[in-house]
């Protein structure tokens, strides 16, 4: 079943606030990268932020949920973490999940793109296979921003949920600036590293 439609709130809001600091048109990823390890339910669970690696401010709405997923997913683990963000008005949740394969999780983000109704925009970030973003409003005081990515094995998605006035997106600076992080915190834990990256 496909999501909600939500209303359009400027074809290329987000996707503008993400290119503007870097992003260009996509690119395939080299198929012998770092990203191909596969992540734990551990692994997965340490690279969901910490209140160390948000913004100033920013407090847990919930306990990080982890779980194992049945293998016939083609998951290993999936984890996620709320954030309520004054700074925003909202809220914003951050999923992971671990697949066996990139092949795998390649399939699950192409999936998870056809979703959506509309307010869909195809992203190159650094570090990833391939990404995307969506934005809209439910109602004119209820609003919504996130960008999906592959990293190798791993799946991330950053949603932003905002109580706003007259359709405004949320911040597409602070979206960026937190899926970089978790980018990197990814990155690293496939490395083997303890994940540290916080942002600015």
């Amino acid at each position: 079943m496909k999501t909600r439609r939500w209303r359009q709130t400027g074809a290329a809001l987000i996707a503008a606030g993400i290119v503007s600091t870097g992003c260009s048109q996509p690119k395939s990823a080299p198929s012998n990268r770092p990203g191909t390890a596969v992540l734990d339910t551990k692994q997965v669970a340490a690279a969901l932020p910490d209140t160390n690696a948000v913004p100033p401010g920013w407090t847990k709405t919930k306990t990080p949920q982890h779980d194992d997923t049945p293998q016939d997913t083609g998951r290993t683990a999936h984890a996620t973490a709320g954030y309520h963000a004054p700074d925003l008005d909202g809220t914003v949740t951050f999923s992971i999940s671990s697949f066996h394969s990139t092949t795998t999780a390649t399939e699950h983000l192409t999936f998870s793109r056809t979703q959506y109704d509309s307010g869909v925009a195809p992203l190159t970030l650094p570090g990833t296979d391939q990404a995307f973003s969506t934005h809209g409003c439910l109602v004119e005081s209820l609003c919504n921003a996130s960008i999906h990515a592959q990293v190798g094995t791993t799946v991330i998605s950053i949603n932003i949920d905002t109580n706003t006035h007259n359709y405004h997106s949320p911040d597409p600076q602070t979206l960026n600036t937190v899926t970089r992080m978790q980018i990197t915190r990814i990155q690293q834990t496939q490395q083997g590293k303890t994940p540290t990256a916080t942002t600015p």
